[in-house]
């Protein structure tokens, strides 16, 4: 049986399909939304929050917008004629040589083909189809049967009780067209399920389908478009470069973590101009993704870069955000995005209404700018200039900016030159060099974290990257994901104190944690609990496969003190690791503290009998201002504890006649007999009956 492959098709083919439906749409079938329109363009109106992208997909927004931008040096015969119409005749003066295009917040596309003649060249009229004609293509595997009233109130924005059975059937009749009409002769992915390279329709027998499937394999969801930058001025300026740009949009929702994550591939194809030479060429050029995240309010946010990952990245300057906090009762997330197959060459950013800003729109000083802003300096001044970053820290130039760490607070963070605020993200690859007919393709994730703070999120976005990389590098064959435990954090306050004695020694403490996910081959997981006490190291105590560890406070007061049997309380460490046998992976945050005060209990176990005569270390030591003295009597005794100073002068007696068996202790307050405070020193400390005699020493601290 031959594996089925997806294929991407290169070849521009002349049959062209019947568009017939929307110029926007929604990408909704995982914990993601998102818009984009038929030109490339993630569109914001007509959506929840005003906003393109929404994670959770019923909760907040995550990203206004975002888009591609692409730009270098165009060596044709570009120009006008006297009315501002493109030359096709190839008699142009290529000038201006430095272009940039793309979708920022309007886009300096049209939707639709670049059109070539029977000898496979640019037309020289008519070369590029309507804009107007052209749909965005969306379909899903399921669409014959499926609930689809999630996905319809996304799509119109309402509300799942107020659709009306015309409302799912408009969109499940739109599935239907764009798989039965799925334009994979003019790019469009398919599955080739034959393996013959050859795109076949598929038929339905009663029972399952029969040909080649439209979309990416085993994504329920994929989305396509192509758009063109011949026809429009781009929005800084820009003359035209003669792109044809194919973008497939997926994701999946049937493994967790990866229902987190939008794939992107995007295809830039240099079909040059009408009428411009076989020689024309792109050098320096390079493609940017970019990104502007509003997360919750506007207004709070920061950008960052994780280098190791290649992923620009938001996050919420403050722990919480109002919009998710209050609205939906949810942490706020992160998101990030990742150039999955192709080195990040720059990142850079800029905040609205900062010294850093966005380029200037509607005129060539647009373009300069974002070419500089794609080479990683600053956009301002603009192209020849080069201003570059400078990081705070070290004082030096950087091309990738704000690639410190938040987690530990280490290097240049967001937060440093700027208050938090609007960001942009300007994530960048190249340069490239292009020659006629040549394409450029890169993919790209989009991927969001939820934690239980905005730290917490980011921790938990980068390890969703991590997974979303994965998929990639193992050619988005879930089959064979394998990837370790994923991160996961203490649900367990940092600190708390239990007393134990006889009464209460059932009594249950928990240690719970968030889950950690197995993604994969190995799908069992353990979680490892080490404890110790104070600096002593850490040693396995308990395995178990639940977040929550429930123990009862005796075999806490036995288990935890094996190693200090002497000790009446003490300051226990927890750690939990996730381990698959193979992998493991640490819980976030800092160790989950315990004291436990068990003198009590150690005072009526075993009937409250000891078998000798001790003293014991006092505790604390050193103290101030009182210290404990324990010691045990094995039978009734007339004893005296008495403490003396360095110089063997008596400060202190507790004589205690008749004193029954048992577990014992006197509570020191360092004062003499008089009930005068002494001073800080070292003292001894002495217990005398009629058969022992023992001393210690203590310090007492001021």
């Amino acid at each position: 049986m031959n594996k089925m492959a997806i294929l991407f098709p290169l070849f521009i083919s002349f049959a062209i399909a019947d568009d017939n439906g929307p110029q926007k749409t929604f990408f909704n079938i995982n914990k993601f939304s998102m818009q984009i329109d038929h030109k490339g363009m993630f569109q914001w109106d007509e959506t929840r929050h005003g906003s393109s992208g929404h994670f959770p997909k019923h909760a907040g927004n995550i990203i206004f917008t975002e888009g591609i931008i692409w730009g270098g040096k165009v060596t044709d015969k570009i120009g006008f004629d006297n009315d501002g119409n493109l030359l096709t005749d190839g008699s142009g003066d290529g000038l201006p040589i430095i272009r940039v295009n793309g979708s920022m917040y309007n886009s300096g596309l049209r939707a639709g083909k670049v059109l070539l003649d029977s000898d496979g060249k640019i037309k020289t009229s008519d070369f590029v189809e309507n804009s107007w004609d052209q749909q965005i293509w969306r379909v899903r595997s399921d669409w014959r049967t499926a609930d689809l009233s999630d996905d319809v109130s996304i799509y119109k924005n309402m509300s799942p009780d107020l659709l009306t059975e015309d409302d799912i059937n408009e969109v499940r009749d739109q599935y239907q067209h764009d798989w039965e009409e799925w334009p994979a002769n003019e790019g469009a992915p398919f599955v080739d399920s034959n393996g013959d390279g050859i795109y076949t329709a598929p038929t339905w027998d009663g029972s399952r389908w029969v040909g080649d499937l439209p979309g990416v394999e085993n994504a329920p969801q994929t989305i396509w478009l192509v758009a063109n930058d011949l026809e429009n001025t781009s929005i800084w300026g820009s003359p035209p470069i003669g792109i044809e740009m194919q973008m497939t949009i997926w994701g999946y929702n049937s493994v967790e973590i990866l229902d987190q994550v939008i794939y992107k591939r995007i295809r830039l194809i240099y079909t040059g101009l009408p009428g411009g030479p076989a020689e024309a060429k792109l050098e320096s050029f390079y493609l940017t993704q970019f990104v502007d995240p509003d997360i919750g309010n506007f207004h709070d946010d920061f950008a960052g870069l994780d280098t190791l990952l290649n992923m620009g990245y938001s996050y919420n300057a403050y722990p919480t955000d109002s919009v998710f906090k209050d609205t939906y009762n949810l942490a706020v997330p992160a998101v990030g995005y990742d150039f999955l197959d192709s080195q990040m060459s720059s990142f850079t950013y800029f905040a609205a209404g900062s010294s850093v800003s966005d380029p200037d729109g509607n005129v060539y000083s647009g373009t300069l700018q974002w070419y500089n802003l794609m080479q990683g300096y600053l956009p301002r001044p603009e192209y020849p200039t080069q201003s570059p970053f400078v990081d705070p820290i070290t004082n030096q130039p950087e091309k990738f900016v704000l690639a410190g760490d938040p987690v530990t607070g280490t290097g240049w963070v967001d937060g440093i030159s700027l208050p938090p605020g609007d960001r942009r993200l300007v994530l960048n690859t190249g340069p490239y060099q292009l020659l006629l007919g040549d394409t450029l393709e890169v993919v790209i994730s989009a991927v969001a974290g939820l934690g239980t703070d905005n730290i917490s999120s980011l921790i938990m976005l980068k390890d969703a990257d991590r997974i979303a990389q994965s998929l990639h590098d193992n050619g988005f064959d879930i089959k064979k994901l394998n990837v370790p435990p994923t991160t996961f954090e203490w649900k367990t306050s940092l600190t708390d104190t239990i007393i134990v004695n006889n009464t209460n020694k059932k009594s249950i403490h928990s240690l719970s944690w968030t889950p950690s996910l197995k993604i994969g081959a190995t799908s069992s997981l353990d979680y490892l609990v080490f404890g110790g006490a104070g600096v002593m190291p850490m040693k396995l105590l308990y395995v178990t496969k639940d977040t929550i560890l429930y123990k009862s406070y005796e075999d806490l007061a036995i288990k935890l003190f094996e190693d200090i049997p002497f000790l009446p309380r003490g300051t226990m460490r927890f750690r939990v690791s996730a381990t698959d046998g193979i992998d493991t992976t640490k819980i976030t945050g800092e160790d989950r503290k315990l004291f436990i005060d068990r003198y009590e209990y150690l005072s009526t176990k075993d009937e409250g009998i000891p078998t000798e005569f001790a003293l014991h270390e006092n505790y604390p030591n050193p103290f101030n201002p009182t210290t404990t003295l324990r010691f045990d009597l094995p039978e009734l005794s007339d004893m005296t504890l008495t403490i003396y100073n360095m110089l063997g002068q008596k400060v202190k007696t507790f004589n205690m006649q008749s004193t029954p068996a048992g577990y014992h202790s006197v509570t020191w307050d360092a004062t003499n007999d008089y009930g005068e405070q002494v001073g800080a020193g070292v003292y001894l400390y002495q217990l005398q009956t009629k058969d022992f005699v023992k001393t210690r020493k203590m310090v007492l601290l001021k």
